[in-house]
């Protein structure tokens, strides 16, 4: 977890674990353009706004 300016970001694996997809699926996405989560990359890293995560999973709940 990277922790910038008050905004927590996961990392990918992080993020595939709290939607219960694989890091495979999360990456496959975003080099497909078809991503649902917005995401920033530091060098060769990508994280995703945990806030982005939480409503995420919760619209795949309802």
């Amino acid at each position: 977890m990277l922790n910038v300016n008050g905004t927590r970001y996961l990392t990918t694996a992080e993020t595939a674990e709290r939607l219960g997809l694989s890091a495979g699926h999360l990456r496959n996405q975003r080099s497909d353009g078809r991503s649902p989560l917005p995401f920033v990359r530091i060098g060769p890293s990508v994280f995703y706004a945990e806030a982005d995560v939480i409503r995420l999973a919760e619209e795949r709940n309802r």
